[in-house]
């Protein structure tokens, strides 16, 4: 990729576009050039013609030798001008030779043709794209690999994507096969013929330099029928990722709402009843200058929510394309909701390139939408019905008032025309005006029977449930037109199926939304997997290169892994192209992690250096060592080695040198081989490669004390010695499953006789080993080999993992002159203790911080030990070792600002058995404790004596403290305690009472009152009742138990065993009370009863003959 191409300019359509031409050349001296250079006619003017054609001649002879010996085509430069008529200056053509020179180093756009030899390639290839994505879904690979053409085509730095369109729009818009340029052997596509030619001129214009191309913001459209949950999903996307969540329809009743007073479209119609004529009549009556008319736009848009109408384009620009190229939205991105949701929406969106990222469509079927849309019309439905029977009554109140006047109007009417009538002498009937009223105001049929009546709430559902059905299928089938569409454009597309509940639904979204989203980073990358042996071949002949992980895979790097892994004949690794580096990855799993966020992986540091494991696997015959060892070395790569194999390798591989003569001698004459030569054995085997690159583990070694004194003698110290804890039982049950193996060949000596005769010689043999290491090294372990074999691996590996680390971050951090823990390094005491710094055993950070001496010398444990310029520093916990970590030039300087006291100046804690020896040394403040003193500020209630176990020697003075915690006070601050000065009132000196000498009350107080008391209270709580004995003997029998189960100078076991008898006494007298409850009036069979109540009826029946005695007391 990094080659520059070097061919001659033979196609003048190609444009050189490498560096910028409008910079100037170097400067050069001015000549002075004369335009009419040619000498008048004459012979000067022949001479110099000659003279011109001899040069010319020469010249050509001297190209065309240079040609056909160097094979460089020669550079031509024209010294007229265009018109033919003039010379150029000497800055033209200085300028010209120089382009000319400077566009042979220029990487120069090549136009990419497919010809039949591509198309047989990417054939060949197919299988194994086949192969590498067997465990990726379809939908995934739509998203990752728009084109499956291009798998094995080295894409450009915006990956599939047009870098014109996203220079100049910040828009994402996925490239088309048709239109292609390759620029330094990378493949770009464009959406059209016009961007191509605008990245074939300046190529350098739309492409970045030193960084990667700029991301826009996320844009997402969701479609779908409606009740799909487009809403739900998308504010929820809106609020995880900060974006705007837009409704497209909801946007146009915005527009509209302020003139139409409500929102328009069918999923509003059951909300609105139908219009009043008297209701139209005013309207109509109302004047035109109060009405609000709708322009030419808002009835367009009104007609696209009402029936479906399309838009117009002009709308579409001022709605739509805000959102992509105004800010706050160009910067924050959107989630568009609802559009496009036909044809011509999506064709208007690929035309002016809106595209998003990625659309998603919410799958439903209809009976789901049904579930959740249909209930919520039903109850508008409702809604609406009551409404318009309020109007109708409120209707028809009105007529009827109406009415009435209007009849008391006429009826006075018609009284003054018949008093007129009688006056005048005519003749009037009496229920004249009664039927003349009748006759004029008729009574109006019910509205019932006049209208048609309303229809049912059967009916209703029906109708409803069908207008959805239709209105889903054709939203359905226009989502299947948009999807056509932007699948032809390349536009990433996914179906998500959101009938099950919203969670469900949430975490599929995410799912195809990743790479778009949180993995977004990785856009423009693209990883290539290839195979193992072409990629070592790359890697040999300098093409390709390892990366800084080497043969590590990243993503168990990023895991906690520190140990390469095992590749091998039996296990080749996954590896992957990314920006000329070769990974290696464990398995398909970890490729496709790393395939899917390559930029996470290759973030992270490189692995350290590598330390091989050397581990140790003990445990008596059939706790499964072997077992264990095999699968670690399956896991680690290391190698597995017991003495026996130690032995049989020189046998067999080392047969000629000096240690296999003296084996097979010893062999031949049939003597036992002693551990010196059998060490001897492993020391060589020891030697391989494997061993000193991966490691090892001793399986089932060592096992006596001579075995770890020859291991140590040869330096040979495993980091980590775990002891497989198993009983003979389950040693015997595990020999008794392996000998009725069927794979079984040969017998072997795993009787159960010889499993306990080689178990009594391992626990015989163990302890001294188990006591050396544990004192000496610290790295000792014990796992119990009755756990699941999965559990005990794990254990093992983490244990392991984590010894490496430390050691890995002692070496890394020793190479930068740092300070470094020693925790888990097989640090012996001895070598503690020579290598102790200025501050011995005394914490520094302790020291210098809060001027306390803080001794850690009660333990040899190195979990808190720092070395720091090859010596060693003891803190006093976590969070001290740490600081010195970070800062050990504060804590250990070479002319430390601190200094410790004399040995003769430091505190020194003292057992009872020293400090009675002693004697008779005064005690210092006169047995008061100093510390409860001075931190109890020097009160007098705050004298107390201390005691003699907590006693501590200070400047060759006695102190007596009163616990453990004031004793490590004066420890760390001993200059603040030490010269306090007594005050002149002490309390009275506490003598001994003469318990004999005391009266009575006093006596029992000071005695058994207390216990007495106790065993009163609980006797008087529970109220005990023995059957067949009285209460009295009860009362006492249980007060009795009490006091022997409670006594605080009988032992564990003494008192364990009457609080069984009390809590069975307890059990005994409830029965009573259990039976009393229980039994009923009539008699009821054995049989009929709960086997509960037979058992404590007949233990209540055979305590009659078992009560308690002074026997049970004692």
């Amino acid at each position: 990729d990094e080659s520059m191409s070097k061919e001659p300019d033979k196609d003048k359509s190609s444009i050189a576009s490498g560096l910028d031409l409008s910079r100037a050349p170097p400067s050069i001296s001015p000549i002075l050039f004369e335009q009419e250079i040619l000498p008048p006619a004459g012979i000067e003017q022949e001479t110099f013609i000659q003279q011109a054609r001899s040069d010319i001649t020469r010249i050509n002879d001297l190209m065309k030798t240079i040609t056909s010996i160097y094979n460089l085509e020669p550079i031509y430069i024209e010294l007229m001008k265009d018109d033919g008529e003039k010379l150029k200056t000497n800055e033209e053509l200085f300028q010209e030779a120089y382009d000319a020179l400077e566009k042979q180093f220029k990487y120069i756009v090549l136009e990419h043709e497919s010809n039949e030899e591509d198309i047989d390639e990417e054939e060949e290839t197919g299988n194994e794209d086949e192969e590498i994505d067997d465990n990726e879904e379809a939908e995934e690979e739509e998203i990752v690999d728009l084109f499956k053409s291009d798998r094995k085509k080295h894409l450009g730095d915006t990956n599939i994507y047009d870098p014109v369109t996203l220079f100049d729009k910040n828009i994402l818009v996925p490239g088309k096969p048709d239109f292609t340029l390759s620029y330094k052997s990378k493949t770009y596509r464009f959406t059209n013929e016009d961007n191509r030619n605008l990245f074939l001129q300046t190529p350098l214009k739309y492409l970045p330099i030193n960084k990667s191309p700029t991301l826009p913001a996320m844009r997402i459209v969701l479609i779908g029928a409606e009740g799909a949950g487009k809403s739900l999903h998308g504010r929820e996307l809106a609020m995880k990722y900060n974006t705007f969540h837009i409704k497209f329809r909801d946007r146009l009743q915005e527009l509209i709402i302020g003139k139409t007073k409500i929102k328009i479209g069918p999923e509003y119609n059951e909300i609105r009843d139908e219009p009043d004529p008297e209701e139209e009549e005013q309207k109509a009556e109302k004047p035109i200058d109060e009405t609000e008319e709708l322009t030419a736009e808002e009835e367009n848009i009104k007609a696209y929510l009402q029936d479906g109408e399309p838009l117009a384009p002009e709308i579409l620009d001022k709605i739509i394309k805000p959102w992509w190229i105004e800010e706050p939205f160009r910067s924050r991105g959107i989630i568009l909701e609802g559009f496009p949701s036909t044809e011509d929406e999506t064709v208007y969106m690929i035309d002016n390139q809106l595209l998003p990222d990625i659309i998603i469509q919410l799958d439903v079927e209809s009976k789901d939408i049904l579930k959740r849309i249909l209930p919520k019309r039903m109850e508008q439905w409702k809604t609406k019905i009551q409404l318009r029977k309020e109007k109708r009554m409120k209707n028809k109140a009105k007529k009827d008032r109406d009415k009435k006047k209007a009849m008391g109007e006429r009826r006075a009417e018609l009284i003054l025309e018949r008093e007129k009538r009688i006056e005048a002498g005519e003749t009037v009937e009496d229920d004249e005006i009664e039927n003349t009223l009748a006759s004029e105001f008729q009574i109006e049929e019910e509205e019932g029977d006049i209208t048609q009546e309303d229809e049912d709430a059967d009916t209703a559902k029906g109708r409803i449930g069908e207008m959805i059905e239709q209105q889903v299928n054709d939203a359905k089938e226009k989502v299947e037109g948009v999807k056509k569409v932007f699948q032809q454009e390349y536009v990433p597309f996914v179906i998500v199926n959101a009938s099950d509940k919203p969670r469900y639904v949430r975490n599929r979204i995410s799912k195809k939304i990743e790479r778009f989203t949180t993995l977004r980073q990785n856009l423009f990358e693209r990883v290539y997997p290839i195979k193992a042996q072409l990629a070592q071949k790359l890697i040999d002949i300098g093409y390709l290169h390892y990366s800084k992980f080497g043969k590590f895979c990243p993503v168990s790097l990023h895991n906690g892994d520190c140990f390469p892994p095992p590749f091998g004949l039996d296990k080749s690794p996954c590896t992957v192209v990314y920006r000329k580096y070769v990974y290696f990855l464990t398995d398909d799993e970890a490729r496709n992690e790393f395939i899917k966020n390559p930029m996470f992986y290759i973030r992270q540091p490189p692995p350290k250096s590598l330390i091989p494991a050397k581990i140790a696997i003990i445990g008596p015959p059939k706790s499964g060592k072997t077992t264990v060892a095999k699968r670690i070395v399956q896991e680690m790569g290391c190698v597995r080695i017991s003495l026996g194999d130690a032995i049989r390798y020189i046998l067999e591989k080392q047969r000629h040198t000096i240690l296999g003569k003296e084996m097979q001698e010893i062999l031949v004459k049939g003597n036992d081989i002693i551990p010196e030569t059998a060490i001897r054995c492993l020391e060589v085997a020891l030697m391989n490669a494997k061993c000193q690159t991966r490691g090892f583990i001793l399986d089932g070694f060592p096992l006596t004390k001579k075995h770890v004194e020859l291991l140590v003698e040869k330096g040979i110290i495993p980091f980590k010695l775990f002891e497989l804890e198993c009983d003979l039982t389950e040693c015997t049950i595990r020999a008794m499953k392996d000998r009725n193996d069927p794979n079984r060949q040969f017998p072997l000596p795993d009787s159960p006789e010889a499993i306990s005769y080689k178990n009594a010689i391992y626990q015989h043999e163990i302890i001294p080993v188990r006591q050396w290491y544990t004192e000496e090294h610290k790295n000792w372990m014990i796992i119990n080999a009755k756990n699941n074999k999965w559990f005990i691996w794990d254990k093992i590996l983490q244990e392991t993992s984590n010894v490496t680390k430390k050691i890995q971050n002692y070496l890394e951090r020793k190479s930068l002159n740092k300070a470094a823990s020693i925790s888990d390094l097989c640090i012996s005491p001895q070598e503690l203790l020579n290598r102790l710094g200025e501050y011995e055993h005394y914490c520094p950070v302790s020291l210098t911080l809060r001027n306390e001496l803080v001794d850690c010398s009660a333990t040899t444990k190195t979990d808190y030990v720092a070395e720091y310029r090859g010596r060693y520093y003891r803190m006093a916990g976590p969070k001290e070792l740490q600081q010195f970590l970070d800062d050990p030039e504060r804590f250990a300087p070479i002319e430390p600002r601190k200094i410790l006291p004399a040995p003769n100046r430091r505190p020194h804690r003292r057992t009872e058995a020293k400090t009675k020896a002693m004697f008779p040394k005064p005690i210092e403040f006169a047995s008061y404790c100093p510390v409860s003193y001075l931190d109890g500020g020097k009160r007098y209630e705050c004298l107390v004596l201390g005691q003699q176990e907590f006693a501590v020697e200070y400047r060759d003075k006695l102190y007596f403290l009163l616990n453990e915690e004031a004793r490590e006070k004066f420890m760390r601050q001993p200059e603040k305690y030490w010269n306090i000065r007594l005050p002149n009132k002490l309390p009275p000196p506490k003598t001994p009472i003469d318990l004999l000498n005391l009266p009575c009350l006093g006596y029992l107080e000071q005695t058994i009152a207390t216990a007495i008391i106790k065993s009163l209270t609980a006797t008087g709580t529970f109220k005990p009742k023995f059957p067949f004995l009285s209460i009295q003997t009860s009362g006492l029998i249980y007060m009795a138990y009490h006091l022997k189960a409670y006594n605080t100078k009988s032992s564990d076991y003494i008192r364990r065993k009457f609080r069984r008898k009390l809590y069975i006494f307890e059990e005994q007298c409830e029965l009573i009370s259990y039976l009393a409850e229980k039994t009923t009036i009539r008699y009821k069979a054995p049989e009929k009863r709960t086997p509960d109540y037979n058992v404590k009826y007949e233990t209540f029946f055979a305590l009659r003959q078992n009560v308690p005695t002074l026997n049970w007391l004692t």
